[in-house]
């Protein structure tokens, strides 16, 4: 029942002396498990013997074959539309004060142009309302650039309800990133991450407390 290059493996293997092949496990085992690729490298930087060195391209950790990790396919998507407004992208955000109060904030962003806006929708843990996403969304975006063709959300319930319904009477495409692809709304998440780094060195070195100083 096992596939046949696994066949082809384990003859190859077992045809290599067994001293090679428990020196081979040895390392691995010293080196924590270390890819077999590593184990090739160190070989070849201590000039070990050609036979190890062969053996070790056919060696398999039973224990880490065991609990590796399932393989995905590469992520792709068609490039984004480089239009100002097609595509907007919205996520929250949560960012403390110098006494660690916890405040949220609403990150916009365009993925055509990367214009980015980044406002306070509440205070405290939790998620803001989709009523109050909704009143910042219109204050600081569709007054100015109006509704954009596509709004591509997490699926935080901030962006349910009221929002979603709203965007869709304004003929607007809403989508929801998926779990397994955060990738989805990446972009907007890099620019966030990128300010809330930059926030918190603000806020630390200022000493910066309450809602009003940190909006």
């Amino acid at each position: 029942g096992m596939p046949k290059d696994e066949i082809e493996r384990r003859r190859l293997w077992l045809n290599f002396p067994r001293e090679a092949r428990a020196a081979i496990q040895r390392l691995h085992n010293v080196m924590d498990h270390a890819p077999r690729n590593v184990l090739i490298h160190t070989l070849k930087g201590a000039q070990a013997n050609r036979q190890v060195f062969e053996a070790c391209k056919h060696f398999r950790c039973p224990a880490c074959t065991e609990v590796k990790k399932e393989g995905k396919p590469q992520s792709v998507k068609p490039p984004s539309k480089y239009t100002v407004n097609h595509e907007v992208i919205l996520d929250v955000m949560y960012q403390e004060d110098d006494n660690r109060e916890i405040y949220q904030f609403l990150d916009i962003s365009c993925n055509g142009s990367c214009f980015h806006i980044c406002t306070m929708v509440g205070s405290g843990k939790g998620l803001p309302t989709s009523q109050k996403c909704l009143d910042m969304f219109q204050t600081h975006w569709t007054e100015i650039l109006g509704w954009p063709r596509v709004i591509t959300l997490d699926r935080g319930l901030d962006n349910r309800g009221i929002f979603s319904r709203t965007a869709a009477a304004m003929g607007c495409i809403v989508r929801q990133g998926a779990l397994e692809t955060p990738e989805h709304i990446g972009r907007c998440e890099r620019h966030g991450g990128m300010l809330k780094h930059n926030h918190q060195k603000v806020v630390k070195a200022q000493k910066i407390v309450g809602k009003r100083a940190v909006s």
